[in-house]
């Protein structure tokens, strides 16, 4: 599985994502400012999927510590390296369908470059298909 590497200045990075229903999925990132890492330490993770752009989120996560709940697991935050993990138990909620994926990042209030800000940083469909098994 290859980092996808997203630009601060070209956000929101569109991502379009397919997942059979009961599979996780990761989507490392490696979020840059100007061609640089961009620091995320304290940074506020909202991860959404809901059924349209805007709609009540049916699955949501911020930072997490491990693998088991959906969310943002943070890599090396100082060096702009971060996991969206969608877990197994969400996909099989959601069912076969066509969603919407978010992150959002809210920079603390000290932050050096991006004091107080609020950005989407990843956005697309999450294609829920049926598990052939």
């Amino acid at each position: 599985m290859s980092t996808i590497v997203c630009q601060f200045r070209d956000a929101p990075f569109r991502r379009d994502v397919r997942v059979a229903g009961g599979d996780g999925h990761r989507d490392p990132l490696s979020i840059q400012l100007n061609d640089a890492a961009l620091d995320l330490t304290d940074v506020t993770w909202a991860l959404r999927i809901s059924d349209h752009p805007g709609g009540a989120a049916s699955v949501t996560g911020a930072a997490v510590a491990d693998w088991t709940e959906s969310g943002v697991y943070l890599d090396s935050a100082s060096d702009g390296q971060v996991t969206v993990w969608v877990a197994e138990t969400d996909t099989t909620a959601l069912g076969a369908g066509e969603y919407w994926y978010e992150l959002v990042a809210t920079f603390p209030g000290d932050h050096s470059l991006l004091p107080s800000l609020t950005k989407t940083l990843i956005a697309g469909a999450f294609r829920v298909v049926q598990d052939v098994a």
